[in-house]
């Protein structure tokens, strides 16, 4: 077999590389050189080796050109990633960020109407205070959320509407992107939607509280809104605060972000009830609800009588609270001097503006002892009773005017309890106009 063998490798090699000689011709003189067979194949398989060397060594190189250019394409894409995700992270937290102001504005907004409650019932809890038809979803909220520890504040009825919603932000769990976002705007929705509860609320509790005073000032002829727009109080500053945002109607783009929130930015209609409410407040300080004279009985009544001295059937535009010569008489509430001084058949005569609208006269007194842009008090002494100008004896003439016009004086005098309760309880300062 290695016989064989060895006569069929010779056959191959002299097939295939066959002996050789190579001749030189140098000079005349000609040389030759024997390439034998095996010397072939050695050679053949060096060049072959080298080739593949090279062809290796060339490709290794192109492929790690390749692969860096892969890795340096990987890496811009990744910093394109990266920048796209910043700038995405960035705009998600402005709009957070816009969100955020957005309902803090409007949670201040309402504290602060609230901190401002005439009625003092806020801060004793609103279980009675809802509409109708948020009664029985909203009635275990507030049985739970108007504990006395919410109280103190006066912030119970906020907490009411914000206890669901600070409860969601517990939930446990990691969301990316548009699902962070879209479950971030789910819970501010929820925010939202319990400012507004909260608003409405406001809404119909300060409704309710102006239709008592319409049942409570039919006496005097006048209604809630008469005192509200009588009122001199200053609202200018009523429950605002915060950066300046422009109408939303005029398309302003900073609105873009924010379209659920700018329109109730900063609830009209709550405003208006809740000004009125102050403004009625206000007005009820300046009734003036007690008898100017402590000592007296009453000589004539206000409307038709018969005229003392001429005898003929007249007008009487006050009543008559005759008394003793000197008897004092007290301004019935706060108020300015705005006449003190002889006025024609009224003699004597002082006029208090008690503001919002109210204004009353007492005549024929014996002694003034205020002047003209005086500033008194509840009870403090205006004069003493008299009979000067066109009178018959002594006694006080006594007018009250609200937006000018006359009014019985009786029932200012003698009130029922529960407009002097009201009065008693509101605060001081709902008195003072401008």
């Amino acid at each position: 077999m290695s016989e064989t063998g060895d006569r069929s490798s010779q056959n191959w090699r002299q097939k295939w590389f066959p002996d050789r000689q190579i001749y030189l011709r140098t000079q005349g003189k000609v040389r030759f050189f024997a390439l034998p067979s095996k010397a072939q194949v050695t050679g053949a398989v060096l060049l072959t080796a080298l080739a593949g060397w090279v062809i290796f060594a060339s490709a290794k190189v192109l492929l790690r050109d390749v692969i860096i250019e892969a890795k340096n394409q990987q890496i811009e894409t990744l910093d394109s990633q990266t920048a796209n995700q910043a700038g995405e992270i960035e705009r998600l937290q402005g709009t957070l960020m816009d969100k955020t102001r957005a309902l803090e504005e409007r949670t201040d907004y309402l504290l602060g109407l609230m901190e401002q409650d005439p009625t003092g019932e806020l801060s004793k809890g609103l279980e009675s205070a809802s509409p109708p038809e948020q009664e029985e979803t909203d009635a275990e909220n507030q049985t739970s959320a108007l504990t006395p520890a919410s109280r103190k504040d006066g912030s119970g009825l906020m907490r009411v509407f914000f206890s669901r919603a600070e409860a969601s932000f517990t939930e446990p769990g990691r969301f990316t992107g548009a699902e962070f976002e879209t479950l971030i705007q789910a819970r501010f929705d929820v925010i939202a939607g319990h400012q507004d509860s909260a608003a409405a609320t406001l809404v119909y509790f300060a409704e309710q509280k102006i239709l008592e005073f319409d049942d409570m000032l039919s006496p005097f002829k006048i209604k809630a809104g008469d005192l509200a727009r009588a009122s001199t109080i200053d609202l200018s500053a009523l429950g605002q605060g915060g950066p300046y945002l422009p109408d939303p109607a005029s398309g302003d783009k900073m609105f873009s972000d924010l379209p659920e929130f700018a329109p109730a930015l900063p609830y009209p209609d709550l405003h208006e009830r809740w000004s009125d409410l102050l403004k009625v407040y206000s007005g009820l300080q300046s009734v003036p609800l007690l008898y100017p004279v402590k000592d007296f009985y009453q000589s004539s009544r206000f409307g038709r009588r018969i005229d003392p001295i001429t005898k003929k059937p007249g007008w009487h535009p006050g009543v008559d609270l005759a008394g003793w010569p000197g008897t004092e008489i007290f301004s019935p509430t706060a108020g300015v001097v705005t006449k003190a001084g002889v006025w024609g058949n009224y003699g004597n005569m002082v006029e208090v503006d008690h503001g919002n609208g109210f204004k009353t006269r007492y005549a024929h007194l014996r002694k003034i002892k205020v002047q003209r842009g005086q500033k008194v008090s509840m009870g403090d002494v205006l004069g003493e009773m008299g009979c000067s100008g066109r009178c018959v004896s002594t006694h006080l003439h006594y007018e009250v005017y609200f937006n000018n016009n006359l009014r019985n004086p009786q029932p200012f005098m003698e009130p029922e309890e529960d407009v002097q309760q009201t009065k008693r309880e509101a605060p001081s300062s709902y008195g003072k106009g401008k």
